[in-house]
This record gives structure tokens, sequence and C-alpha cells, in this order.
């Protein structure tokens, strides 16, 4: 029970301490997914005209991926 009270003043603090003191709360919050669709490379071969092309979406094989940031 002692834990429930603890956590219950500690949410009250929280929450009114920026009142008293007349300062402001903010929380940023970010969602979203990363994927690939083209990103075919070229790297040049030293100093002649060559390149080496290759895929990164068809040699690694991306996967899409959910990410999420606060601060």
């Amino acid at each position: 029970m002692e834990k429930l009270q603890a956590r219950i003043l500690f949410l009250l603090l929280f929450l009114a301490l920026p009142h008293l003191v007349k300062s402001q709360f903010r929380l940023s919050l970010e969602s979203g997914a990363a994927f690939s669709q083209y990103n075919d490379v070229r790297v040049p071969n030293g100093e002649s005209n060559s390149w080496t092309l290759f895929s990164l979406q068809d040699d690694f094989k991306p996967t899409t991926t959910a990410f999420s940031d606060w601060k």
C-alpha cells in the first residue's frame, strides 16, 4: 500500500509542481515507419570514369521498421 501512496504522491507533485513554480511542462512524441524504396548507389573507381553500381535495397534486403521517439 505504501508503494501506491508514493506513486500517487509523485504523480500529484509531478503535475502540480510546474504550476506552482510558474513553469511549463512539454512532451514531444514522434512515431512512424522507416522503409526503403529506391537506393541505387554508384561508387567511383579511382581516376577512371567507371562506376560500381549496387542497390542497397536488393543487396541487403531491408525490412520496414517502426520507430518512436519522445523527449
